[in-house]
């Protein structure tokens, strides 16, 4: 790279941060501390709106003084680390972020590294310089339990697998990287579950899904590709080494993370069918530099961006600071500049607190809401002799003797035992894959928070060695997926319902509280007067969604009472009060034809309201005088009653005369009278009637007759209808 680029990378800054401490020693220490030819620097975000010139002028002199003195001509970009920012190039643009950028020294050795950073540091150029710090596999082998059948399940027993693998969660939508030594993809029980990039069109040469990577059908190799490149010149499948030093241990998390279930071989895991996605980055020598860690991490981040999700990756992986108080600043901008992903990470092997600056392990230690820091536990639920503990340590779960998956090359079907907290970190990165299927919009901090709220307390992680030092970890917690997974769910939803199944409130309510509401109102009716009494069913502590049914105690306050008339129809209804009497106005009934009616009382008899009731009027019925007539035939007027006869008035009616004793003659002499009366007799009109020959007739006013009967020569009489007896009594003919 030509010098008047390198510059660009120190030119854009604006903020200086420095730290304090001794540089990083390898003495008391078997591994390498940092790669002694790089250093890594993060670099000032870039001012808006600044055009290289000027900020060539304001910054040349130190840059050049620099380089100059640190004859730097090589760099890579590893990592952006402004959200939002997409593949901008520290020296292509102004107005990018901030960026992890490796440095390549001229001259290697241990004292040119920290001389650089020194120098860097000092200089006021970039944010921040370091060492490219080794990060190693933590993990422990051990075959000694391989053929116990208790060491085939006790971890997944433990953590309450069964219960969730009743739950039938499908994982196949969750992609889990695994950032470790690769993965032997044609394993037998791995195969199923190993990520095909759906965006991917393998072998066209072409980045189709645009993340910078040619051909990452199921991940990417970063030991052999140019380390941090996006245009590598070499691209291999990511598969895991098989050497005696590194034993498979990519495979062998693989396993654990998913392994595929019920396929009647080998092993089982947590999470149903999820995608291993291989992220590459160590090699034979179980360890690998700062920077292909984080070209790693970009790689991830990068699918993010762009189409395919990874919300979990798993690092059975760790750095210390080899007793020095530095941190390495450029692997933890990384690990918080991926905030989609949720890492497990693994607390160390080291049988040391991460809550010493000097012997904490990264990333584990780094305390994000994206990291979640993993002990190992045994299969007597105690703190393993060799995990390392603290109060950063989040959570504990089984690390010791874990079959799964081995790489051997020779066999697809070998499997063997491993502990560490290696082994450990991918149960909870399982764990936290079933998380994300059964609930996929939370949160890497969500998730974290449901396997924390999940796990069982267990005294037993806590002891005290031969030295009095206590290994305790946060909390003594142990992971229960089925817990966790419980947690996730939570606030889970309460609804309400009145007593006729309506809903009326809701409410969320937190795993493993209780539910509580105040009750409702109920309005009174006509009838009944309610009383909440409270829900059904009884109140138990949440696990999931519940609904509750009110209960109310119904107090009859009234009755109704029905008021009918004398054929039934309805005259008046009304409530009335619990033990009071009821009663009701008279009714009125008009009268008919001839009859009038009398109110008497009600049937049955009125009592006090104990019951709905219902009364009928009951009425006298009286002959109605007013409308009657009773009509005599006498013989010289009340002389002698030849015939009595009751008609109405108000329409026809018929006369039948029969003469008293069956007379046969009628004198022509006599002289008869209809009389009309009231019923004390008191006449109201006399009509004279009048014989002609066997006729009786009465004369009309107009001169003509009413002919009342005839005698027939039988002297039956031949009766005639009346056919107006108003206007026959209103229109005497006298």
């Amino acid at each position: 790279m030509k010098f008047s680029k390198i510059k660009y990378i120190l030119f854009v800054a604006v903020l200086l941060v420095t730290l304090t401490g001794a540089m990083a020693s390898a003495e008391n220490y078997d591994k390498p501390v940092f790669d002694n030819s790089s250093v890594l620097v993060i670099t000032k975000p870039r001012a808006e709106n600044i055009s290289l010139q000027s900020v060539n002028e304001e910054f040349s002199d130190a840059a050049r003084s620099v380089f100059d003195e640190l004859g730097i001509t090589e760099t890579s970009t590893l990592m952006n680390l402004s959200a939002g920012v997409d593949g901008v190039s520290l020296f292509s643009q102004i107005g990018s972020g901030r960026e992890i950028v490796k440095l390549t020294l001229p001259e290697a050795g241990e004292d040119k590294v920290n001389e650089a950073v020194e120098l860097l540091n000092s200089s006021g150029a970039v944010e921040y310089a370091q060492p490219n710090y080794y990060i190693y596999l933590d993990s422990y082998p051990n075959d000694k339990y391989y053929n116990s059948s208790y060491s085939y399940r006790y971890h997944l027993e433990m953590i309450g697998a069964q219960k969730v693998w009743n739950m039938n969660i499908d994982c196949s939508a969750v992609n889990v990287a695994i950032i470790d030594s690769g993965v032997f993809i044609e394993h037998e029980d791995i195969a199923d579950n190993v990520w095909t990039n759906p965006l991917e069109i393998p072998g066209d040469g072409l980045d189709n899904d645009g993340n910078g990577y040619i051909d990452d059908i199921h991940g990417w190799d970063f030991t052999t590709a140019t380390s941090a490149n996006k245009d590598p010149a070499t691209i291999t499948d990511p598969y895991d080494s098989s050497s005696s030093v590194i034993q498979g241990h990519g495979t062998h998390v693989s396993g654990i993370v998913s392994g595929v279930t019920n396929n009647g071989k080998g092993i089982a895991s947590l999470s149903r069918n999820a995608k291993i996605v291989a992220v590459r980055t160590f090699d034979d020598s179980k360890s690998c530099t700062s920077d292909i860690l984080i070209a790693g991490l970009n790689y991830i981040k990068q699918c993010n961006e762009h189409g395919n999700k990874i919300p979990i990756a798993n690092c059975s992986l760790g750095g210390t600071t080899f007793g020095s108080t530095r941190v390495n600043i450029a692997v933890k901008e990384a690990f918080a500049s991926s905030t989609e992903t949720l890492f497990t990470c693994a607390a160390g092997n080291n049988s040391s607190s991460n809550d010493s600056i000097l012997t904490r392990v990264y990333p584990a230690s780094y305390g994000y809401d994206n990291i979640i820091s993993i002990a190992s536990s045994s299969s007597d639920d105690t703190l393993s002799s060799f995990s390392n503990y603290g109060s950063l340590v989040d959570i504990a779960a089984p690390g010791e003797n874990i079959l799964s998956t081995r790489n051997t090359r020779m066999s697809t079907s070998s499997y063997g035992g491993m502990s560490g907290t290696s082994q450990a970190a991918p149960l909870v990165a399982s764990a936290a894959a079933v998380i994300k299927a059964k609930y996929p919009s939370l949160t890497p901090k969500q998730i974290k928070q449901a396997i924390i709220n999940g796990a069982d307390t267990v005294s037993t992680l806590s002891y005290t060695d031969a030295n009095s030092v206590k290994h305790t970890i946060n909390g003594n917690r142990r992971l229960n997926v089925y817990e966790a997974l419980k947690w996730a769910g939570s606030p889970y939803r309460i609804t309400w319902k009145d007593d006729t199944g309506t809903v009326v409130d809701t409410t969320y309510v937190e795993y493993k509280n209780m539910p509580w509401h105040d009750g409702i109102i109920k309005e009174s009716s006509e009838e009944y007067k309610y009383t909440f009494k409270g829900w059904t069913p009884s109140f138990s502590m949440v696990d999931d969604d519940a609904e509750y049914t009110a209960v109310f105690e119904a107090e009859r306050i009234s009755y109704l009472i029905t008021w009918k008339d004398y054929d039934g129809s309805v005259i008046d209804s009304s409530y009335v009060g619990v033990g009071e009497t009821p009663s009701h106005q008279i009714p009125e009934r008009e009268s008919d034809a001839g009859y009038s009616y009398t109110f008497t009382g009600w049937t049955p008899l009125v009592q006090s309201a104990n019951s709905n009731a219902e009364y009928t009027a009951v009425y006298v019925t009286t002959e109605n005088d007013a409308t009657k007539t009773y009509i005599d035939v006498c013989d010289k007027f009340e002389d002698k009653l030849l015939m009595q006869k009751t008609i109405t008035t108000d329409g026809d009616a018929l006369l039948t005369v029969i003469p008293k004793d069956g007379a046969k003659d009628i004198p022509d002499n006599i002289t008869a009278y209809l009389v009309r009366r009231e019923l004390d007799g008191t006449p109201l009109s006399i009509r004279k009637i009048n014989f002609v020959g066997n006729s009786a007739v009465i004369s009309k006013a107009d001169g003509e007759n009413y002919s009342l009967f005839i005698w027939t020569d039988d002297y039956e009489p031949l009766t005639y209808p009346i056919i107006d007896m108003t206007d026959f009594w209103n229109n005497p003919s006298q």
